[in-house]
């Protein structure tokens, strides 16, 4: 079979370690920036000439090839042989010259691009008209850029710390001779073989008169948009940018080298996503903050604080001493501190699942009445006994690798708390007799970052020289403290482990069985109102019964609630439509765009808009004035979900409720019902609550509704904008006269 690889680009055969499955042609495209605002095929750009055809304008020049077309024009590489050297010709596009200030625009620009002569920009040789082209000669870069580098894997946050300063200095120089980039991303930064730093396409937006949004947004297919990397004055008041624009750009750079995500809504810090100098927070932090006042105002600060933690963190261990017993002694304490956080760690989360085993018990004492025998030792054994194993083996591992003893223990203990996740995990795919608990979602990550400690060389040596001298390395006398701690947790534990199996045996025999229920008899004695049958009125009784015995999951209540489903489907009492009033329709814009915000009260059936002075407040602040003014929904969207700030009241229905609901069935609906979303994080402020929707969830979404002031309703989402992102949404009140009849029922 034909195993050969080809560009899937191009179709040129390729070497088997090729990066991305392009030839280097084709990755010396993407290098140059030139391809990474416009889609191939599109219908907006006519083809490059041919290398022949450029050949005949330029003869001094030998054109070997098309490296890229793009919304900046077309580059070839050529061969320039009265000098022997390779050069990029970067022909601009032809409909630029139609504007009437271009040629002036470009002679300007042109020649103070030419004067910016440093290491670390792409250099302009020449620049010109031949036969009504304009173009420019450059340095030809025999490179990568950083996005290839990043997908490719060759871009581990420390490189960052060696490239982000030369990117300053650069951008400096630049800013100093007046020249503003106002397009620096992954794409325009490239590296030669030498690992030189090279910053592409310097001015450019600027000699074509656009800002980079009129030439990047062309379609669903772009590589990566550039408003991704723009400042937000690049939006909002494009006539007015400066060089502190590229500052916020460098500072999405940064953060994307160090974490390879995009600062993209409520970002974490860089220090929270890998493991970094928690310094770094400030420097990308400050890069991108949104206020141009309080921005770093210059490059060359950037840089300086950058080099200070790069030098600071060098500083130390070149001074140790090398080689002998200072090496090893040297070694032996790098290991001891590092391995000491992991210790505590898993120490403090063996506390944890003996400390939580009584309250875990308590919350479970429900559950497990609505259990039988079976469950209820299911459900002690996995959240009672298992727990006590795990947590034993935690605080002796933690004890014992502070002091680099027993490797194979620590190793154990870190494995079992994951192993115990995934083995609940499925457990709670096939019964509902299993539980995880809090101790479980800390340990799983505790354990795993132990076992990335334990797995490093110098760890594992540290350990089995430990092994091999047979005396510890830290005196014995600094675990007593632990040791007499799990001397007491042992004999807390056993008290509790025979409450709880005195708690299982209650359970098992001195319960009702279903049995026993189901031969309860229920007075029907009362009278009838609101043309409720003698046997819908006797099944709402038996069911009261049966919430005094079991929770709603049980089995037996589930089926009697379908009961009364059924019989209340039987008797029309959910055939109303005329208990609402009109259909309102409305589009929830996410506020992180939206200006000026707004919210939507669905009592007055109208838009409330957020003062300016008021966008910058603190979000209790800001929640709170939204409600005390009754905004009742707002929105902010995500790259493939939305975030839905409400104080509603909700409860899910089926889509066919929309059209045979009454306000009775609505009130009942929200007396049982839940939201049946997913709450996003954070999940309340204020009165407000966040519920996370996929934009790829089955739309319409119908739920029922009770506003703050007591007006209820029905409200469907419909489905979702594109342009401008939004959620459209539709919404009707129960009639007042509908409320007042049900509030007599």
């Amino acid at each position: 079979m034909d195993t050969k690889q080809i560009c899937k680009e191009c179709g040129a055969p390729l070497a088997a370690e090729a990066p991305q499955g392009l030839c280097p042609n084709c990755l010396m495209k993407v290098a140059m920036g030139s391809e990474a605002g416009i889609p191939r095929g599109s219908s907006e750009r006519k083809p490059a000439p041919l290398p022949e055809e450029v050949g005949k304008h330029f003869p001094q020049f030998e054109i070997l090839a098309l490296l890229g077309q793009g919304g900046m024009g077309a580059v070839y590489k050529a061969r320039q042989p009265s000098l022997d050297r390779f050069v990029a010709l970067k022909i601009l596009p032809a409909q630029a010259a139609a504007d009437a200030g271009f040629a002036e625009r470009f002679n300007r620009e042109a020649r103070a691009l030419a004067k910016l002569s440093h290491p670390n920009i792409v250099a302009v040789y020449d620049f010109g008209q031949a036969d009504g082209l304009h173009y420019l000669i450059m340095e030809y870069v025999d490179g990568l850029n950083l996005r290839q580098l990043q997908q490719a894997g060759k871009l581990p946050p420390r490189e960052a710390l060696q490239i982000i300063p030369q990117i300053c200095e650069a951008l400096q120089f630049a800013h100093d001779e007046g020249v503003v980039h106002r397009d620096i991303k992954p794409e325009n930064v490239l590296l030669d073989k030498k690992g030189r730093v090279k910053i592409a396409d310097f001015g450019l937006a600027r000699i074509l008169g656009v800002e980079p949004e009129s030439y990047r947004l062309t379609g669903a297919k772009d590589f990566m948009g550039t408003p991704h990397y723009m400042a937000p004055e690049q939006i909002e008041h494009p006539q007015t940018v400066d060089h502190r624009a590229d500052i916020y750009s460098l500072g999405v750079v940064f953060y994307e080298m160090l974490t390879g995500e995009l600062p993209l809504g409520k970002f974490q810090p860089p220090s929270k996503k890998v493991q970094v100098d928690v310094r770094l927070d400030e420097v990308v932090l400050h890069a991108l903050e949104r206020d141009v006042a309080l921005r770093y105002q210059n490059a060359s600060e950037v840089k300086s604080d950058v080099e200070t933690i790069t030098n600071s963190g060098r500083s130390g261990p070149a001074d140790s001493p090398v080689g002998g017993a200072g090496a090893i002694h040297g070694e032996r304490e790098a290991a001891l501190k590092s391995v000491q956080n992991p210790a505590i760690g898993l120490f403090i989360t063996g506390i944890l699942s003996w400390v939580i085993i009584p309250f875990t018990f308590v919350i479970l004492w429900r559950l497990m009445k609505d259990a039988g025998p079976g469950q209820a030792v299911n459900m002690f054994l996995s959240s009672g006994l298992l727990p006590m194993v795990v947590g034993t083996l935690m605080i002796l591992a933690g004890q014992k690798m502070k002091r680099l003893e027993a490797y194979r223990l620590a190793v154990a203990a870190c494995i079992l708390p994951m192993a115990v996740l995934v083995f609940k995990m499925l457990g709670m795919l096939l019964t509902r007799s299993i539980t995880i608990g809090p101790a479980d979602l800390v340990g799983a990550p505790m354990g795993l970052w132990a076992l990335v400690v334990l797995s490093r060389p110098e760890v594992k040596a540290a350990f089995a020289r430990a092994a091999l001298s047979g005396s510890p390395v830290v005196p014995a006398a600094r675990g007593r403290f632990f040791t007499t701690a799990t001397v007491i947790l042992i004999a807390f534990a056993m008290i509790m482990l025979m409450a709880m199996t005195a708690g299982v045996a209650y359970l098992s025999l001195a319960r009702p069985s279903p049995q026993q229920i189901e031969t309860v008899t229920i007075p029907s004695s009362a009278p009838v109102d609101d043309g409720e049958s003698p046997e819908l009125r006797a099944a709402g009784e038996k069911l009261s019964q049966l919430r005094r015995l079991y929770t709603d999951s049980h089995p037996l209540v589930q089926a009697q609630v379908r009961r009364i489903e059924v019989l209340e489907q039987q008797s029309d009492r959910m055939q109303v439509p005329s208990d609402f009033g009109p259909i309102n329709e409305h589009s929830l814009y996410s506020v992180a765009t939206q200006r000026p915000i707004k919210g939507l009260d669905l009592d007055r059936s109208e838009e409330i808009s957020l003062p300016a002075e008021m966008e910058k407040s603190p979000e209790a602040q800001f929640f709170q004035w939204m409600g005390e003014r009754g905004v009742d929904l707002m929105a902010f969207g995500h790259r493939d979900s939305w975030d839905l700030w409400t104080s509603l009241k909700l409860a899910t229905l089926d889509v066919a409720w929309w059209e045979q609901a009454n306000s009775s069935g609505i009130r009942a609906a929200l007396e049982k019902g839940t939201p049946g979303l997913q709450i996003a994080e954070p999940d309340k402020i204020a009165g407000y609550t966040s519920y996370q929707i996929k934009t790829n969830a089955a739309l319409p979404l119908t739920f029922a509704f009770q506003t703050a002031t007591g007006q209820f309703g029905l409200l469907q989402i419909t489905d979702f904008a594109e342009t401008p992102p939004g959620v459209k949404i539709r919404y009707k009140l129960a009639t007042p006269s509908a409320r007042s009849g049900t509030s007599s029922n």
